[in-house]
């Protein structure tokens, strides 16, 4: 008598995704041995599938455990590294969407269908909410190359905070107060004006004892003065021009 067999295990959003992303490679690979890919052109795209698939792996594993701590944005930025990056060729078709389908003409729909089916599970959304920011990029990385269109509410990324609003330098300040005599700027009184001091006059240009014929209120002392002056003008007759 035979044991009922159990049902197969459902793997976990992190195994679903892994597995796709080995398929995708494994085209890969075929494709290269065809002749239909450079070694080189393997090479990268196997380093950047692999890169893709062991982000997510270790995010999702991270989740479920209860251990996945989100990154400050104080944290320290990350160290430049060692050995430069090469760039890739000017004609390395990485940068066009849906580079990778054009690859692999024969099955890129299978593999489309594959991740379209992960991403509209329902503990999709719930994983993505854990770490929006960090699982985004890897799926849209993988949407990307193989021209899918995911949903937008998944990989819709939260907004960041705005920059807090900075404190007034004088909080304690008092208020001024209002000017009625100035109604364009209220708050701010006018300056009364202050009186002109009375400039001395030039005592080398006139005199003090008074001119013939003179009244007597011009004998009394200027402001400023100790004793009267006279214009030396008083004292001489105009010349007449001559012509």
């Amino acid at each position: 008598m035979t044991q009922p067999q159990s049902p197969p295990q459902r793997p976990s959003l992190g195994e679903w995704f892994g597995r796709i992303v080995r398929i995708v490679h494994e085209a890969v690979v075929s494709r290269g041995c065809a002749s239909l890919l450079t070694p080189s052109e393997v090479a990268r795209i196997g380093r950047r599938l692999k890169a893709i698939r062991l982000h997510f792996e270790r995010l999702a594993a991270a989740i479920a455990a209860g251990t996945y701590r989100p990154r400050s944005p104080a944290a320290a930025p990350r160290r430049a590294p060692a050995v430069a990056p090469v760039p890739p060729p000017p004609d390395w078709p990485m940068r066009e969407r849906g580079w990778l389908a054009a690859l692999l003409p024969d099955t890129a729909a299978q593999h489309r269908s594959h991740l379209r089916d992960l991403l509209q599970d329902s503990g999709m959304a719930t994983l993505m909410e854990q770490a929006p920011v960090s699982l985004v990029r890897s799926v849209r990385s993988l949407c990307f190359m193989l021209k899918l269109d995911p949903p937008k509410n998944l990989l819709a990324l939260p907004k960041r905070p705005g920059k807090p609003k900075a404190a007034p330098e004088n909080p304690e300040q008092p208020e001024q107060p209002e000017n009625p005599e100035n109604p364009k700027n209220p708050k701010t009184p006018k300056t009364p004006k202050t009186p002109k001091t009375p400039e001395k006059p030039d005592i080398r240009r006139h005199r003090t004892d008074p001119p013939p014929g003179a009244p007597a209120w011009m004998s009394e002392p200027v402001p400023g003065s100790e004793e009267p002056w006279f214009p030396d003008s008083l004292y001489k007759s105009p010349v007449p021009k001559t012509r």
